[in-house]
């Protein structure tokens, strides 16, 4: 949530130089540069993802999701699990999500944040708004983070490139995770990676990744938080990268 393609660029060049594969990043709806839709839960996002394979012409990738987009890589495996060949899913478990009321926050404050006249150039843009931020978004990373999310439209005005109203609208559906959701993935091999001062994938979150994924690992990068692939990225690549080589061996 918030996040782009774009925060995973240098992720995805280092994943494919470690594993030797092609490495496609998408946009989720109503982010980056995909199309604004007012209406977004896992199942209409799992069809999207389900489309821009079809468009790619890729019928059985490994998928890679972080929070959001982990549980939407979730959502694909166990219901379609024919299309998915492994799955890797990053600071989330198929539960609903801590700390989400922040989120919430988020979201609210930034929809009405005064944005600069058109004439003002980027740098001082990003400050401007960013100096709003500050009031609800103390911490300096965090900020940063929501800040990719200011863009300049042709016309030089600026706005959210993140569509807002609908996060904010189906706020409940992005916190939970769909209830039909019940039949284990018990053929897929499937990894965990979370942070270890994350509340995302601790002791609580077992129960419920256990129950659908019978089986499959948890492992825990030491030192980091919800973000882990950005915080850790050689102890996250080189996670990825194990997995991937054991479970080739193992096919």
């Amino acid at each position: 949530m918030f996040g782009s393609k774009a925060n995973w660029h240098s992720l995805a060049k280092r994943i494919a130089s470690a594993t030797h594969r092609n490495v496609v990043t998408l946009d989720a709806r109503n982010h980056g540069d995909s199309e604004h839709h007012p209406t977004m839960d896992y199942l209409i996002m799992r069809d999207d993802l389900l489309g821009a394979m079809d468009m790619l012409k890729v019928e059985k990738p490994i998928l890679l999701g972080h929070s959001m987009g982990g549980k939407t890589v979730m959502a694909c495996a166990l219901s379609v699990p024919e299309r998915v060949e492994r799955l890797v899913v990053v600071d989330t478990a198929p539960k609903d999500s801590p700390g989400t009321d922040t989120l919430r926050k988020y979201a609210e404050k930034m929809r009405n944040v005064a944005m600069p006249p058109a004439s003002t150039v980027a740098p001082e843009a990003r400050r401007m708004v960013g100096d709003q931020m500050k009031e609800f978004v103390p911490e300096e990373g965090v900020r940063q983070f929501l800040l990719t999310n200011l863009k300049q439209t042709a016309d030089n005005s600026y706005t959210w490139r993140v569509n807002l109203d609908a996060i904010i609208d189906n706020f409940d559906s992005l916190h939970s995770f769909p209830a039909q959701m019940t039949k284990p993935c018990t053929d897929r091999k499937t990894i965990f990676i979370g942070g270890a001062k994350s509340q995302h994938v601790d002791s609580s979150a077992e129960p419920s990744i256990h129950r659908l994924f019978p089986g499959c690992p948890i492992q825990l990068i030491p030192d980091a938080g919800h973000w882990v692939h950005s915080e850790k990225p050689k102890q996250f690549v080189q996670m990825v990268e194990q997995f991937l080589l054991q479970t080739d061996e193992s096919t």
